[in-house]
């Protein structure tokens, strides 16, 4: 489980019989942290994501059955709660409170109870977000960034109905462990429902060239082996800077034949030279068998292979170990 987020659970310093209010709550990993203080109060957590509030709902079942919590399909702006109101508030990595601070910060207030608190985290917590909101902070720090030409990070989402909104996620947390020197692009590629490789591919070519300098590339699930896939197949309009694959499936492994996303046999040779290749996987991927790691480190044997343990396909939204790895490129 993500030690960020078991900070940010530890700075909540949730009572026995707090009344508390998530805002994104994701694949619910902290709602289960939060629940696990809880003895009488109770979790209400919010995502617009219908495919993630069914993944919450699925991880904290117990909870949801005991009274303990619920988890609702909502977004911030139209959070309906009727008369209830809240001790504790928190939102971790939630766009309107980077995009919109003030405007994010006065439709969460008003579901605080008298005396309640609202805590906002971006990057490595430190501290609940009071005022001024450490949003609004960051923001003139990327913007500043941008400025002095920060390298250029393309992040490929995975495929399926909601994926480049829950992956949003996993590209926010690389933003904020990078900080100002890379900038961050998740762009929502076409038909994610019913992706294409053909489609795909232009949209990463049209992504690329609108960059400049050393890209750095980085893919989640379906993305990451498209990423590969572009990669030996065609020229890349920019020189590459690395290539970081989170979670990808192996196209051809049994139960995953589908010829149109599959490499090649050569494919290994056909990387640009010197691409320095790192592979991420947990074991209790839910999504993509664990076993495709090996299946990849075997095509490529000078690849960085990463194996973690408890962190899904999602990787509790959490990056950071990636950002690490493109910082010392």
């Amino acid at each position: 489980m993500s030690e960020r987020l078991r900070s940010v659970v530890e700075q909540l310093d949730v009572r026995p019989g707090d009344r508390v209010l998530e805002i994104g709550c994701g694949h619910g990993v902290a709602a289960t942290l939060v629940c696990g203080r809880l003895e009488g109060g109770k979790l209400t957590a919010v995502d617009r994501s219908a495919k993630m509030i069914r993944a919450a709902t699925r991880r904290n079942a117990a909870y949801v059955e005991a009274g303990r919590a619920e988890f609702l399909v909502a977004t911030l702006e139209d959070l309906d709660l009727g008369g209830r109101r809240f001790d504790k508030i928190f939102a971790v990595r939630v766009g309107l409170f980077h995009r919109d601070p003030e405007r994010a910060r006065g439709l969460a207030e008003r579901w605080l109870a008298p005396g309640g608190e609202l805590f906002v985290f971006y990057d490595q917590p430190t501290g609940p977000a009071v005022s001024p909101p450490p949003a609004q902070i960051k923001e003139s720090e990327k913007q500043r960034g941008r400025e002095a030409m920060a390298r250029g990070v393309l992040f490929v989402h995975g495929g399926g109905e909601g994926a480049h909104e829950a992956d949003e996620r996993l590209a926010s947390s690389l933003q904020g462990a990078l900080g100002t020197a890379h900038d961050v692009r998740c762009p929502k590629m076409p038909d994610e429902d019913g992706p294409e490789y053909g489609a795909w591919r232009d949209r990463i070519a049209s992504e690329l060239a609108a960059l400049d300098g050393e890209v750095v590339l980085v893919g989640h699930s379906l993305g990451a082996s498209i990423l590969l896939k572009y990669l030996s197949e065609e020229e890349p309009k920019r020189p590459i800077a690395g290539l970081f694959l989170t979670a990808p499936p192996y196209w051809g492994a049994e139960d995953w034949e589908v010829a149109e996303y599959e490499l090649r046999r050569d494919f290994a040779s056909r990387l640009p030279g010197e691409l320095p290749v790192f592979l991420y996987h947990s074991r209790d991927d839910e999504s993509v068998p664990f076993e495709h790691l090996a299946l990849y480190a075997e095509k490529l044997p000078r690849a960085t292979a990463r194996e973690f343990d408890g962190r899904g396909h999602q990787f509790d939204d959490d990056l950071s170990e990636v950002a690490l790895d493109i910082r010392g490129l």
